[in-house]
């Protein structure tokens, strides 16, 4: 997104060897910290083997990271627990053909 869309060079990117350096990189006022939330809550995440919910008790808890990251970008610090429930109701999926399985990884998340 950044080199496409924002026309940012490869090597500018690629100096970051991490998401959460490429955020605090970031400047906390401007309009990309916006649209990179905006690209989070559009993300899913489907599951299609889930059992009990491991990884997608894994997955939920780096957007929730990365939310938090580009939320204190911006100087706000929301909940863990309402970042958390947030994720669960709009970004993450799972299907399982048990039942009890299925289950299990909803008690979890």
């Amino acid at each position: 997104m950044l080199i496409d869309e924002r026309d940012w060079p490869a090597t500018e990117v690629e100096r970051y060897e991490t998401l959460y350096g490429l955020i605090d990189g970031l400047p906390g006022s401007g309009g990309l910290i916006t649209t990179l939330s905006a690209e989070l809550d559009a993300f899913s995440m489907v599951d299609l083997g889930m059992g009990s919910g491991h990884f997608l008790t894994s997955v939920v808890e780096e957007i929730v990271n990365v939310r938090q990251a580009l939320y204190a970008r911006r100087g706000a610090h929301p909940s863990r627990h309402r970042l958390k429930k947030t994720t669960v109701q709009h970004n993450i999926y799972g299907v399982d053909v048990m039942e009890p399985a299925v289950e299990i990884g909803k008690l979890r998340l």
